[in-house]
């Protein structure tokens, strides 16, 4: 049985801090599998446990940066409402006592062809369809 995700996020951030080098942790799958919730659950996990010097970086910062890209990178497909169609690479600083110092995100490989065009029977990209939510009838 797979490790639970937490338990591969103390793992690398033990790590880091007992042998001081950089960890990573990579998630790869297939589609609608979970990979960016397993990577929001790591990231808020780390920032959780480490905490945070100066409270610069905070789960509610890290919650509310996936809403964003959540927004701007997922589309419905087939039975997945959210599936994610870009990568990223997400990237922790620590203090040498342990603490999160700073969170980087780079984001690629965004599919920008279904902005314009949509492949049959899915949509674009969820923002386009959480805007025309705010708007009356008669200003769509």
């Amino acid at each position: 049985m797979s490790p639970h995700i937490f338990a591969v996020a103390q793992r690398a951030y033990w790590g880091m801090l007992a042998q001081r080098q950089d960890q990573a942790i990579v998630a790869l799958g297939r589609s609608n599998t979970g990979k960016t919730t397993a990577c929001q659950n790591i990231l808020e996990y780390l920032v959780a446990t480490a905490g945070s010097v100066d409270n610069r970086v905070k789960v509610e910062k890290i919650q509310a940066m996936f809403t964003v890209l959540r927004a701007f990178g997922t589309v419905s497909a087939g039975p997945n409402r959210a599936s994610t169609r870009f990568s990223m690479v997400l990237a922790l600083d620590f203090s040498a006592s342990g603490h999160v110092t700073a969170a980087h995100l780079q984001t690629m490989l965004l599919e920008r062809a279904r902005v314009a065009q949509q492949p049959e029977g899915e949509g674009t990209f969820n923002v386009f369809s959480q805007m025309l939510a705010g708007l009356g009838l008669d200003q769509r």
